[in-house]
């Protein structure tokens, strides 16, 4: 039995970094998706639900990517 992947995705509440995201929960990773305003996840099936984390903060400040190392580590 392979290990599951985690890919942590910056910028992913619109556009490419949303995308991206999607495409590794479809592909069975999970993912830890960032973003400075949250993430709807209304049109999320329940496999990527179940695949996909939303923590909503700023990746440019210092304690807040501390924190983030601990909560992914």
């Amino acid at each position: 039995m392979s290990e599951q992947k985690l890919a942590l995705v910056t910028g992913a509440s619109r556009g490419i970094g949303r995308q991206i995201a999607l495409g590794l929960a479809d592909s069975g990773h999970k993912v830890i998706a960032v973003s400075r305003s949250p993430i709807d996840t209304s049109d999320l099936s329940a496999s990527q639900k179940s695949l996909i984390t939303s923590i909503t903060g700023d990746v440019s400040d210092v304690s807040f990517v501390e924190k983030l190392e601990k909560q992914v580590s």
